[in-house]
């Protein structure tokens, strides 16, 4: 009898330690950067379209960030896989990339396309220090309703999602 509660106690605690490892596992919340004390935060605005034409694909869009920040353009694919891309500096309120379709890039496995206009704080390379200086070094500075990590404020716009048919 002392042999069965014995391996009913241990089967208990077993389950019991399993449960407080399994609660102890959840992934870890990463807090949105909080703007600076004292500094003017900033409403960033854009949007982001994708068209394709004949053998190109037509990433665009318009965004209200300074003149100078560094952006990545970029075509995904239903996969998450990154097809084509290209970092560029903002010079105008109007972004515009055109990306040439390949067989090496947009092979068959490719079905749908979606359009990506990014800025980062270090993502793609430093952005220059007005960035920096109008933003915070996180992006802390930002108002919106967008994505970060432990890098800071991710301004990220985004197309619909194109079917891509060959």
């Amino acid at each position: 009898m002392q042999k069965k509660r014995l391996k009913i106690l241990t089967a208990v605690v077993l389950v019991l330690l399993l449960a407080l490892l399994a609660a102890g596992c959840g992934a870890a919340s990463i807090p949105k950067p909080q703007p600076t004390q004292g500094a003017k935060t900033v409403t960033v605005t854009g949007s982001c379209d994708l068209e394709i034409e004949d053998n190109i694909i037509i990433v665009s869009g318009e965004t209200d960030l300074i003149d100078g920040a560094l952006l990545h353009v970029s075509v995904v694919s239903q996969d998450g896989m990154i097809v084509d891309s290209v970092k560029l500096t903002k010079s105008r309120d109007t972004v515009e990339q055109r990306f040439i379709i390949t067989e090496e890039k947009y092979g068959d496995s490719v079905k749908t396309i979606t359009g990506f206009i990014v800025c980062a704080p270090s993502l793609y390379g430093a952005q220059p220090q007005a960035v920096y200086d109008a933003y915070g070094k996180k992006f802390e500075n930002i108002q919106g309703d967008f994505v970060w990590n432990d890098n800071g404020i991710i301004v990220l716009f985004a197309s619909e999602t194109v079917e891509f048919a060959r």
